[in-house]
Parts: C-alpha cells; sequence; structure tokens
C-alpha cells in the first residue's frame, strides 16, 4: 500500500539562520497589579555563574562592593522601586541601594532608578525619556560607551527582541584594570508610551551572558506611568 504522503524530492541543504539573541534567562511575571520577579532564577544568574569578582568598584551614589547579592528562592528579595519624578517603576533586588533622582546631561533628561549591591561589583542604571527628547536608540547606546581606554571590545545588536520592545544593544568587554569587567547598555522603544528605557549595566564579564540577562530582565520590569 502506498504512503498517503507525497515527499518533494530531495534539495541541497539550506544553511541555518544566523544566531538569534537567545529568550531571557530571568523570566518575568507581569500583571495589570503586581510585577515579581522568579527569583530564584535570579540567584542562579547572578551566584551560579561563579563570575562573582572580589575586587571593589565605585557605584552610583559613591558605595563601593565586593560580591554578588543573594535571594530567596520563594520570590522574596525584589522590590518594585518608584523614580522621584513618578515616571516608571522598575523591579530591583531589595538589597541594592538605590538613587531614585533625575538626571540631565548634554544628552538629555532622565528620569532615572540606580542600584547597587553593597557588596557586589554589580551594578545597573535605568533612565526614561521621551523619544522625541532624546536621540535615537542605534546612537543612545553608544553615547553611554565609556570609552576605549576604559574597555577594549565593543559589539552591537540591532533588534533584540525583550517584552518592552525592540532593543538596541551595546555590548562592552575588557574593562577594568584586569579587563574582567563588562558593561551591557541597553535601549528599548517604547513606542506605544512614545518613550526610550535606557538600561547600563555594570559587572563580571563576559558582557554576552549573565550580565545581558540581568540588563535585560530588568529593562522587561520597567513599567512607564
Amino acid at each position: 500500500m502506498g504512503s498517503p504522503f507525497t515527499f518533494p524530492p530531495p534539495t541541497a541543504p539550506v544553511p541555518p539562520p544566523a544566531p538569534r539573541p537567545s529568550a531571557p534567562k530571568l523570566p518575568w511575571i507581569i500583571t495589570a497589579t503586581t510585577i515579581v520577579v522568579a527569583a530564584a532564577v535570579v540567584t542562579a544568574v547572578l551566584l551560579g555563574s561563579g563570575k562573582q569578582s572580589t575586587a571593589t568598584s565605585t557605584v552610583p551614589g559613591g558605595t563601593e562592593s565586593t560580591d554578588a547579592p543573594s535571594v530567596s528562592a520563594d520570590g522574596s528579595g525584589v522590590t518594585v522601586v518608584q523614580d522621584d519624578t513618578n515616571t516608571f517603576t522598575v523591579v530591583l533586588l531589595d538589597s541594592f541601594q538605590t538613587d531614585t533622582t533625575p538626571m540631565s546631561n548634554d544628552i538629555g533628561s532622565f528620569a532615572r532608578v540606580a542600584g547597587s549591591a553593597d557588596s557586589s561589583t554589580l551594578d545597573i542604571t535605568v533612565l526614561v525619556a521621551k523619544a522625541d527628547t532624546v536621540p535615537a536608540p542605534a546612537d543612545l547606546v553608544h553615547l553611554f560607551d565609556p570609552g576605549a581606554d576604559v574597555c577594549t571590545d565593543r559589539s552591537t545588536q540591532s533588534g533584540y527582541e525583550t517584552i518592552n520592545g525592540a532593543a538596541e544593544v551595546l555590548l562592552i568587554d575588557g574593562c577594568g584594570a584586569g579587563g574582567d569587567d563588562s558593561n551591557v547598555v541597553m535601549a528599548i522603544d517604547m513606542s506605544a508610551q512614545q518613550s526610550v528605557i535606557l538600561i547600563a549595566a555594570k559587572g563580571p564579564g563576559p558582557s554576552n551572558t549573565d550580565l545581558l540577562d540581568f540588563a535585560q530582565a530588568v529593562g522587561e520590569s520597567v513599567v512607564i506611568r
């Protein structure tokens, strides 16, 4: 009895598509009234990577830090932080020291939440501005590059998919005296709110693994009010 299916003749192998950014390792549960991070997964990223550094570095507010923060597996250990201008909220580890004052410079004026653990080289800054008041995301990420004299290697990714919209990403490595530190700068275009979210994270490298996941997860927790 013949097969009921007709198979096309064999063709030459098709090259695999170019690799795309992986889905975030840090799942965020977002509802109308709550934003909760899966803290057990955050623990795996921040503490389970084996990349914690004991070197100190200055973080927002002038605090020096030396170790990664800890969170529990039951969903505690995180908190919603609101900026001083009431523009947005973001989820951060509740052990982070935070600065919620706005920031203005030659680039533009931003609502801001900056966070760092008092015992870690990890820190992150989240900025939000109206899209028509600042450069386009592809240009914006480069304006927050610390420079070739601070970090030796950099690469970009366009169209990086996040829950809050497509992002431009600048991955920066080879930072610090030993070249072991990295930066991730991510600009998310939130067209529905006519706003841009900029995330700048600093921590142990390489930039395209745990640090990128952390920056993305924090950016995806942003709610513009």
